[in-house]
């Protein structure tokens, strides 16, 4: 016969997954679903349940709101309605696990509005805020006209986040952003930083399958990623975002691929008179790139593409008709980030980059000081 022994240390480890697993077994199981059927953006509307009240319901659990029931941290919501919420206050959600899904079948069917304009427009809103502790997955909507301005009397102030403030995690799954950030008669966006998407110190955010176009910020029109936490872009695209596409921080991870498409981006909102770089992004943290288009009219002064001061990895990827004054469609640069004691380098492997433009020097690449690596079949037409 043989023995075993099993030390506290295991069993002590297994009882905690017991625990645990049980614990997400039971909340599963008690998952509270609400149905949203009424466009109307407010709180308490009569006989029926607004999206501000199923949020507040799962925020508070076990507490009853009127026409959309009791929540229980870990719940759903759907929608019996199409069209436009437009609404009164941003959307919060403070902590658990919520899930909110529009009713298809695409995003266009369900607009969550945030009433974006010019300011002084008081009336304008972030659309959601997902705090430190929030597990939110948003599935076929769309999020629209969010603001990154808040004005009080005479006091204007920018924020970051115009369409969604990420504290937490975040899963965005077949959706759409579109005209967040605010930007006045001049092009200057109000916006401060991530005019679709603001992905905050410690946040996670996956974005699957979805669009961003026509979104403003000062940095980053479509997503500001100052995460370390490994954020993921899969077959999504963006389009005419102004401020950068997507602008990744110093210290921050990103990872493109999966047929994503950058198309007509500019770097910044005044652009071309502005000193800019970095049409579809700006690369300050670590970025891995795969299978990812960059087409036709990236703009900006320095990196019409890409601009890096950090690590960027490209692999299978496509860089055409992009244009700058310097790095038609990628810049290396290392001296915005020597300061902090990194050096800029990009490895490209089993890329093509064509027809993209410069005005002084590199129409595809520009390194100026940086290190530069061409493995494996890469094209220059």
């Amino acid at each position: 016969m043989i023995h075993s022994r099993v030390s506290p240390f295991t069993r002590i480890a297994l009882a905690i997954a017991s625990a645990t697993l049980a614990s997400m077994l039971l909340k599963a199981a008690a998952a509270a679903q609400f149905t949203v059927n009424t466009l109307d953006g407010g709180s308490g509307v009569s006989g029926a349940c607004a999206l501000a009240d199923a949020i507040r319901a799962h925020n508070n659990p076990g507490t009853s709101i009127t026409q959309c029931g009791t929540g229980t941290g870990n719940d759903q919501i759907q929608f019996s309605v199409s069209g436009k919420i437009t609404i009164i206050n941003t959307l919060l959600v403070g902590d658990g696990a919520l899930t909110i899904t529009g009713p298809g079948p695409s995003s266009s069917s369900l607009v969550i509005d945030g009433l974006g304009g010019t300011p002084p427009n008081i009336f304008q809103r972030e659309v959601l805020r997902v705090d430190k502790g929030a597990m939110v997955t948003i599935d076929t909507l769309s999020i629209d006209d969010g603001d990154g301005v808040f004005v009080d009397g005479p006091v204007q102030v920018t924020t970051n986040g115009a369409g969604i403030f990420n504290s937490g995690m975040l899963t965005v799954r077949n959706s759409s952003f579109f005209n967040n950030g605010t930007m006045d008669l001049n092009g200057i966006c109000f916006t401060a930083a991530g005019g679709a998407i603001y992905n905050d110190v410690g946040a996670s955010l996956s974005v699957t399958n979805s669009s961003f176009d026509f979104n403003c910020a000062g940095d980053g029109g479509g997503i500001f990623n100052k995460s370390t936490q490994p954020v993921t872009v899969s077959n999504s695209t963006f389009r005419a975002n102004t401020g950068e596409a997507i602008f990744n921080d110093l210290g921050a991870t990103l990872i493109i691929n999966s047929n994503s498409k950058f198309d007509s981006n500019k770097a910044g909102p005044q652009f071309p008179t502005c000193i800019c770089a970095g049409g579809g992004l700006f690369n300050k943290g670590e970025a891995m790139i795969d299978n990812v288009s960059f087409l036709a009219f990236n703009s900006a002064t320095i990196g019409g593409g890409i601009y890096n001061v950090n690590s960027l990895t490209i692999t299978n990827s496509s860089f055409s008709n992009n244009n700058a004054t310097f790095g038609g469609g990628i810049a290396n640069v290392p001296e915005l980030a020597l300061s902090e004691g990194i050096n800029a380098t990009v490895t490209i492997e089993g890329s093509t980059l064509s027809g993209n433009q410069a005005a002084g020097d590199g129409e595809g690449i520009f390194n100026d000081g940086g290190e530069v690596v061409l493995k494996n079949s890469v094209t220059f037409c």
